[in-house]
């Protein structure tokens, strides 16, 4: 039995509707092709249109191979025909590829190429030619030329040669200038008497071809062969004359035999010829008003006066590349990108050992470390020549390494005066000290220098007197921390804690200075404590003093003081070296 299924609003066989989704699918699948086609055309789009606009906004830029630049447009309303109508060209496209055509007033003219940079057109133009059947027979005889008045366009006399090719052969061109009403008239003269007296490639000086140059401000011209019989008929037949692109011509033999071989072969579209064109209803402003068909709309762009005949060109600012006739046509010319992509541009745009980076209308060549500029503004050099860096380095290493060895003497000299200070301050009870104040269960215990005691009582100020006891005042003292502590000024001399049956005048300066030395030996702060070979010194000078005082019959008397000591000069003059040996060791310890 046969099974049916509703597709849409209908009832159909299985069998066809199973058909009719197989055929959705392949249509689903069609179209996801295609829009995935059409997505990367549109990116394909956007990619060629990130390039520089050479021509006005949804005109195109090409006709075949050739790119079309504004102020010349595919077209009027693609053209700036408020300039000129001969700017407008036209597109012929019964040719593959099209071929552009631009017109003068007589006929139009293919176009080879548009150059904005030097204000030139390049095109075919067309050959004159006279052919003999016999010596006075003429069966072929074509004279061209150019109508160029009222147009933007007049030949280049830089880049354009008049040129004849034959044997006996008299070539002229003739014309007017814009400038002048007069008939202009030059030509040149070329000979040879048969085939071999010619050469390939021989310059056109003369010998089967010649060539001479034209004046400026040309607005039409023929160019015409003056001859009406032939001796060399039989091998030169034809004969040519023409204005031609410097340098494009070379001459063959076989340009010379042949009936219109020449025309025929090398120049069957014509020969190329180029054109001045420019903005000739106008001049530059040079400090005048603009005027509003001014042509150079482009920032960063500029004017410059025609060469030949009248009018002006736009030209982009030296750093930037573009269409200066058309708004924001110049834009910024990357060198440093250039110069990574070409070779050729590291010479166009030079930086010599040095790191190249793009600035609007300029790049700079910045130096590195160690580099400066060579004076070019386009290279960089080494601060110091080898001679020089090799002594610099010397130098340097002689430094450093001789202050190397004075940080490690100092080193090792540190070393040696931290370890004697910790024997002595061992061998003078130090770790007894230290032990007794570990034994004291207490938070924190100081041992403060005579200085810190001073300041933190403000110099035992009275207004800091907590009391006086029996063995001294008691002060408040206030730390730099801002903890207060109890400080106790004794009141006893150093006299008075000695023993009285050792208080003898004859040693009593003895005493008191190795009192004063016991003191800094018990100093808390290792760096203020003397080194073993400083008390073994000091130790030696009162011994010699003590010595001295004994062996006297009448010691010095001193007096003990608070403050310091006294002494009063024996009347006996034979004591008065001893006496005065003692006070230079007093002296020399008090200065230290």
């Amino acid at each position: 039995m046969q099974k049916y299924e509703q597709v849409g609003s209908k009832i159909v066989p299985q069998q066809l509707a199973s058909d009719h989704h197989t055929s959705n699918s392949a249509t689903m699948q069609e179209a996801s092709v295609l829009l995935m086609l059409i997505v990367f055309h549109a990116m394909a789009i956007s990619t060629t249109t990130s390039e520089p606009a050479i021509s006005l906004p949804g005109c195109p830029g090409k006709c075949g191979n050739v790119s079309i630049p504004y102020p010349f447009g595919i077209g009027a309303g693609c053209s700036a025909t408020s300039l000129s109508s001969y700017f407008t060209i036209t597109c012929n496209d019964t040719f593959q590829p099209p071929q552009p055509m631009v017109r003068d007033l007589l006929s139009e003219t293919e176009v080879i190429d548009i150059s904005l940079e030097r204000g030139e057109v390049r095109v075919y133009g067309p050959v004159s030619y006279i052919c003999f059947s016999s010596n006075t027979t003429i069966p072929e005889n074509h004279t061209t030329g150019f109508t160029l008045e009222g147009t933007p366009f007049v030949p280049s006399t830089t880049r354009n040669r008049f040129m004849a090719i034959g044997c006996h052969t008299l070539g002229i061109i003739g014309g007017y200038m814009h400038s002048n009403s007069n008939l202009y008239v030059a030509g040149c003269y070329s000979y040879c008497q048969s085939i071999n007296s010619t050469s390939n490639g021989a310059p056109c000086t003369g010998m089967g071809c010649c060539e001479t140059t034209i004046i400026p401000d040309l607005k039409d011209f023929a160019a015409i062969l003056v001859m009406n019989q032939s001796a060399v008929w039989e091998f030169n037949p034809c004969f040519y004359a023409m204005l031609v692109e410097a340098g494009w011509y070379s001459f063959r033999q076989q340009d010379l035999v042949g009936h219109l071989r020449f025309v025929n072969g090398r120049a069957n579209r014509g020969v190329p010829v180029i054109h001045d064109w420019a903005i000739r209803n106008g001049s530059c402003p040079e400090g005048k008003k603009v005027p509003k068909d001014y042509a150079c709309v482009s920032s960063n762009s500029k004017c410059v006066q025609a060469s030949n005949s009248q009018g002006y060109l736009c030209k982009c600012s030296e750093g930037y590349e573009g269409n200066p006739y058309l708004p924001k046509g110049c834009q910024d010319i990357d060198e440093c990108k250039l110069r990574k992509e070409d070779p050729k541009y590291k010479e166009l745009y030079p930086c010599r050992h040095g790191m190249c980076q793009n600035i609007p209308g300029n790049y700079l060549c910045k130096c590195g470390v160690g580099k400066r500029p060579d004076g070019t503004n386009y290279g960089c050099q080494t601060v110091l020549n080898q001679v020089e860096r090799v002594i610099a380095g010397l130098s340097v290493s002689a430094v450093v390494l001789m202050a190397l060895i004075c940080l490690l003497v100092m080193k090792l000299q540190r070393r040696k005066y931290r370890k004697e200070k910790e024997e002595y301050f061992k061998q003078n009870g130090g770790l007894r000290l230290f032990d007794e104040m570990r034994s004291r269960q207490v938070d924190t215990i100081l041992i403060l220098t005579e200085k810190e005691i001073k300041k933190a009582t403000e110099n035992y100020s009275d207004d800091r007197v907590l009391g006086c006891g029996g063995h001294g005042m008691v002060y408040r003292g206030t730390l730099d921390d801002d903890k207060e502590v109890a400080i106790k000024k004794s009141k006893k001399r150093h006299c008075d804690m000695l023993d009285f049956d050792m208080i003898d005048e004859k040693v009593m300066v003895v005493l008191q200075k190795l009192a004063e030395l016991a003191m800094h030996c018990l100093n808390p702060r290792g760096d203020d404590r003397p080194t073993m070979k400083e008390v073994a010194e000091r130790l030696q000078m009162l011994r010699r003093l003590h010595m001295q005082l004994v062996s006297k019959s009448n010691p010095t008397r001193v007096s003990c003081s608070y403050e310091g000591s006294s002494m009063r000069i024996p009347s006996d003059p034979m004591k008065y070296q001893s006496m005065e040996t003692a006070k230079l060791v007093l002296d020399a310890d008090i200065a230290r």
